[in-house]
């Protein structure tokens, strides 16, 4: 027993009669979890079983050589309904964090199964929402591709924009590169942020461009078309004219389309008013001009 204990091979060996399965004859007791795999391997070669595994040998090899991919896989053919398979995945679900989120991508794509790759990104971008992370959501939603799961969230940035006047998690917002052509929401989330951070830092002059620009696209989201025609007051009414006589009409446009929205009722005239006093400068500026 104490050289079965300390995993002496000449005791193992005298006793592999009397195991009837190759995982009874494990005997390295002090081996790492990591080498389980190599181990379980390695008796069912001395046992002689290679050829001979049935599907629970093969459900157990799997669970030893973490592989949980393998393991639901060989569950759902043992069962004769899929009641437990899910049941197992629920379970691997609700015990999902993100270092473990990582490694399951890892091995999806080194198994060029992107699809799984994808999916696993989403729900840890749902579970990552759920728990208010937002600028993590958006991460995960990156990853996983799905574009209208990324507009969800950048829609729920600028929500967040219109209650409380701030933008949040502009780190995040800073470096989108690439990743802001995910989509047109997201597209129009990043020029915002841009523009928000010019006026910012009181480059008044850039931040009205890209205002204007935003306008004038067709990404503007209807319920920020308020917000939107309320930030061109501060530069409409700067000592520095920023808006030429030009840009000034295309506000005035944009005013005369969305005079109907029920949230600009008690503001239109205010916006209206400072285009007006604008245009009047803007007009005499550009007449004095060579």
């Amino acid at each position: 027993m104490f050289k079965l204990t300390v995993g002496d091979d000449e005791a193992w060996t005298e006793i592999q009669y009397k195991c009837e399965t190759w995982y009874e004859f494990l005997s390295e007791p002090t081996v790492k979890p990591f080498d389980l795999g190599q181990f379980a391997t390695s008796c069912i070669k001395k046992m002689g079983m290679k050829n001979h595994l049935k599907q629970l040998d093969r459900m157990i090899l799997a669970l030893i050589e973490f592989d949980l991919f393998q393991v639901v896989k060989e569950i759902q053919n043992m069962a004769d309904n899929g009641w437990f398979v899910c049941h197992l995945t629920d379970l691997l679900f609700h015990a999902d964090n993100e270092r473990k989120t990582q490694k399951i991508i890892y091995e999806a794509k080194k198994r060029n199964i992107s699809h799984i790759a994808q999916s696993v990104s989403k729900t840890q971008g749902i579970i990552s929402m759920k728990h208010g992370r937002l600028g993590n959501a958006l991460m995960w939603a990156l990853r996983s591709q799905d574009g209208p799961f990324t507009s969800y969230l950048a829609d729920m940035f600028l929500q967040d924009y219109i209650k409380s006047g701030k933008l949040l998690h502009t780190d995040l917002l800073e470096d989108l590169g690439s990743w802001i052509l995910a989509s047109d929401r997201l597209i129009f989330l990043g020029k915002f942020y841009e523009f928000h951070k010019l006026y910012q830092n009181g480059e008044y002059r850039q931040a009205a461009s890209i205002l204007l620009s935003l306008m004038v696209s067709k990404i503007v989201p209807k319920y920020f078309w308020c917000v939107l025609l309320l930030e061109t007051l501060p530069l409409l009414e700067s000592e520095e004219i920023v808006f030429s006589s030009s840009d000034t009409y295309t506000i005035l446009h944009c005013l005369d389309d969305k005079e109907d929205f029920s949230e600009l009722k008690d503001k239109i005239d205010i916006i209206r008013f400072a285009a007006a006093r604008n245009l009047a400068r803007a007009l005499i500026y550009e007449e004095e001009l060579p």
